[in-house]
C-alpha cells in the first residue's frame, strides 16, 4: 500500500492507487450497484499487489526486511493500538478495548490488508533472495494452487491473512513480471475494453457475484481467477497513459493509513446524515467520506510521519 521510502514517488502509480482505494470505500459503503461491484471487485484489492510486486525492487535482504519492518510491521502495532483506544472510548470498556487491539494485531477486519501485504512482500524477498531465476513463475504456480485448495476447503481469516497472502503472492509476482511489460496505448485500450466486456457478461450470469477476498469467497474462483489477472494488467497498462489529477494522486500516498480507519469515518457519517433521500445522501456521505478521509491523511502524513511508515526504528 505504501512506496518505500527509498523510492521516488511516480504520479500515475499513486492515482492508480487512489483510484483502487475510491473502490474500497464504494465497496464498504454497500451503495453500489451489481454492475459496478462486477467492475472493480475482481481488482480493486488485488490490484493493490500488483502494484506492489511492479514497484519491487531487489536490495541486500536485510535492507529489505528492515524496510518492511518499519514501513508495515510497525503501523501494524500503532493501528492496533489505536483501535484499542478507539473501542475503549465508544464502549467505555477496557477489557473491550484490549481485545479490540490483540483482535486487529493478529490480523482482524480492520487492518487485515497490511499484515497479509507483510506477509507476501517477507514471502517474497526470502524466495527471491534464495533464487531470483524463474522466481515469479513458480511463485504464480505455487499461488494458484493455494487458491484452488483455499477455495476448495473454505479457509479464512488465517493470522494475519496468511491464507490470502499464499495466493495473493501470485498478483504481486505477476506486477514485478510486467514491470518491464505493460501495454502499450493501444493494447492498454483494447485489454481494458475486453476485460469490460467480460466482467458484463460474467457479472449477468452471476459468476463474479459475492467476490470477498478477505474471507476467500467467490462464487466463482475461476471468473474471479481470470477477471482479475486480465483487470490488473489492462487496469495498470491504461493508467499510465491518463492525465494526472494531483488529488487522486495524493489520495493515493496515503492508503496505508486510510486503509484501518476509512470505515470509521464512513460509520460517522452514516450516522450523522438523513437517509430519506436514498439517492443524494448516498452521494454526499461518499463525497465527505473521500474528502474527510484526504485531509486526514494530508495531516496525519505532514505531522505524524510515524502514522504513515515514514520513521525508522531499524
Amino acid at each position: 500500500m505504501t512506496t518505500a521510502p527509498f523510492q521516488k514517488r511516480i504520479e500515475w502509480i499513486d492515482q492508480t492507487r487512489g483510484i483502487l482505494f475510491l473502490f474500497v470505500i464504494l465497496c464498504h459503503s454497500k451503495m453500489a450497484t451489481d454492475w459496478m461491484k462486477n467492475i472493480y471487485e475482481p481488482i480493486f484489492l488485488t490490484g493493490f499487489f500488483f502494484l506492489s510486486g511492479y514497484l519491487y525492487k531487489k536490495r541486500k535482504i536485510a535492507d529489505q526486511l528492515r524496510n518492511i519492518f518499519n514501513r508495515l510491521f510497525i503501523p501494524t502495532l500503532i493501528y492496533s493500538v489505536l483501535w484499542g483506544i478507539i473501542e475503549i472510548l465508544l464502549t467505555q470498556s477496557f477489557n473491550q478495548g484490549i481485545n479490540t487491539a490483540i483482535n486487529t494485531a493478529i490480523g482482524g477486519d480492520y487492518i487485515w490488508f497490511i499484515p497479509c501485504l507483510m506477509l507476501v512482500e517477507i514471502y517474497y524477498t526470502l524466495v527471491n533472495y534464495l533464487s531470483n531465476k524463474y522466481v515469479n513463475i513458480a511463485l504464480i504456480f505455487i499461488a494458484l494452487i493455494s487458491f484452488y485448495i483455499i477455495t476448495k476447503l473454505h479457509i479464512n481469516r488465517g493470522f494475519w491473512s496468511w491464507d490470502v497472502a499464499s495466493y495473493a503472492i501470485g498478483s504481486f509476482a505477476l506486477g514485478n513480471i510486467f514491470k518491464p511489460h505493460l501495454l502499450k496505448r493501444r493494447k492498454a485500450i483494447t485489454t481494458i475494453f475486453i476485460y469490460l466486456i467480460l466482467c458484463i457478461i460474467l457479472g449477468s450470469i452471476h459468476l463474479l457475484k459475492d467476490i470477498d477476498m478477505h474471507l476467500n469467497q467467490f462464487n466463482s474462483p475461476l471468473a474471479f481467477l481470470i477477471t482479475s489477472i486480465l483487470g490488473c494488467i489492462a487496469f495498470t497498462s491504461i493508467m499510465q497513459y491518463l492525465p494526472i489529477n494531483r488529488y487522486i494522486a495524493e489520495f493515493g500516498t496515503y492508503t496505508l493509513l486510510l486503509f484501518p480507519f476509512h470505515s470509521l469515518v464512513l460509520k460517522l457519517f452514516i450516522k450523522i446524515l438523513p437517509q430519506d433521500i436514498p439517492f443524494f445522501s448516498s452521494g454526499i456521505l461518499l463525497l465527505m467520506t473521500i474528502i474527510t478521509c484526504f485531509f486526514i491523511g494530508r495531516y496525519t502524513y505532514k505531522y505524524l510521519p510515524i502514522l504513515a511508515g515514514k520513521k525508522n526504528f531499524l
